[in-house]
């Protein structure tokens, strides 16, 4: 829990110094490129069908892409502990 709090404060820090889309693209592809590789290491990577793959595309772009551009655009505009609270009551 320590982590994730600091996960808000650590992404307005970078948001002060990087364009926000910059940040969040390198960290959606960094954590899906740890993914990957728990995957293969677990050898647990296989083929989706197409219904798993419309259902993993959307969760993916609206769960991920849209929650994470929009929390660091969002902090360019406010402090860490308001979108913290904000964040909490979600």
């Amino acid at each position: 829990m320590f982590f994730w709090g600091l996960n808000v404060i650590a992404i307005k820090v970078l948001v002060s110094h990087f364009p926000a889309v910059l940040i969040t693209s390198m960290r959606i592809l960094f954590a899906g490129l740890v993914v990957l590789m728990i995957l293969i290491f677990k050898r647990q990577l296989r083929a989706l069908t197409a219904k798993e793959w419309l259902y993993t595309t959307l969760g993916g772009l609206l769960g991920i892409v849209a929650n994470q551009s929009l929390l660091a655009v969002g902090l360019e505009q406010i402090s860490a502990s308001n979108a913290g609270l904000i964040l909490a009551l979600v």
